[in-house]
């Protein structure tokens, strides 16, 4: 059945009430300066970085390769924005008496190295550099 059809109560797409209509936008929580317990995932993800540390099970790693000038001012400040606007990318995860929790720390500058990817050829820096993104990848 599509949108355009009627449902089991007889009324279209457009007739029904959106799920959007009937549940409150998430907000942040009011008191991000306390720790918070994990849900579920992220529970289970604390619990196999415990049993297996230092594996990247579910890190997904991406490079771009860019032509051109590359404005490192721009980028650090672009970080720095996403960073602060985005609390889950500020969460840590410390033990509290044996049991992990979510502790959000406060927006700052982002550090954006410049690393000089070393060879004499085109080839040899883009091996560089891949094998570079490689090792950061896995951490």
């Amino acid at each position: 059945m599509n949108d355009s059809e009627g449902s089991s109560d007889g009324r279209t797409a457009a007739e029904r009430p959106s799920l959007r209509a009937e549940r409150p936008p998430l907000g942040r929580r009011a008191d991000t300066d306390q720790p918070a317990p994990l849900s579920h995932a992220q529970q289970s993800l604390w619990f196999m970085h415990r049993l297996v540390p230092n594996q990247p099970f579910y890190n997904l790693a991406s490079a771009l390769s860019l032509r051109g000038p590359l404005d490192v001012a721009a980028v650090r400040s672009t970080f720095t924005v996403l960073v602060a606007r985005h609390e889950a990318l500020r969460t840590v995860f410390p033990a509290r008496d044996g049991e992990p929790v979510q502790q959000v720390l406060p927006a700052m500058p982002v550090s954006v190295p410049v690393i000089d990817a070393q060879g004499d050829t085109v080839e040899a820096r883009r091996a560089h550099a891949q094998a570079m993104a490689v090792d950061d990848g896995q951490r």
